[in-house]
């Protein structure tokens, strides 16, 4: 009987609840903190590009005489998801030089690509402020992109964010 009553004594001691610290469940409701609102994207234009062609939320295209630009806004994440997506080759197969500007990363990168009337040469650089990757590319065929070099220089050197 003694021992019926200790093992009855000891259950009972474990059945009890212990009343203490509340902690985290998995029920919680976690929400993201949201994201700021994006930047406008500046250039400084030859005359010819005053204004976009063609603009839909955060794209714009830029149709000159002898070549193309484009402005694309985009979330932040891996850049080399960025790169892959806006020229279509890998990270590593392009090499980009990537550089501070200000207080933003910058990548930049030059590549090939077949086009509808010969090989075009193409152009990207690509802001990083932590949350948007912000692109500018500009596209030429191949037997001008020489005579564009001075031009091109001079748009990238203004791309910049306000």
């Amino acid at each position: 009987m003694k021992k019926f009553v200790v093992i009855l004594c000891a259950a009972l001691c474990l059945l009890t609840g212990c009343k203490g610290e509340q902690y985290e469940t998995v029920t919680d409701v976690w929400s993201p903190t949201p994201l700021p609102e994006a930047k406008e994207i500046v250039l400084v234009l030859p005359n010819e590009v005053a204004t976009p062609t063609m603009e839909q939320g955060n794209e714009a295209l830029y149709l000159c005489s002898r070549y193309m630009l484009t402005t694309h806004i985009t979330e932040g994440g891996d850049i080399k998801d960025t790169i892959l997506q806006t020229t279509g080759f890998a990270m590593e197969q392009l090499s980009p030089m990537a550089t501070q500007a200000g207080d933003y990363k910058r990548y930049d990168c030059v590549w090939v690509a077949a086009g509808e009337d010969g090989d075009q040469v193409c152009r990207a650089a690509i802001l990083d402020d932590g949350y948007y990757h912000y692109i500018l590319t500009a596209s030429t065929e191949s037997s001008g992109a020489g005579k564009l070099q001075e031009t091109w220089q001079d748009i990238f050197d203004s791309f910049d964010l306000k």
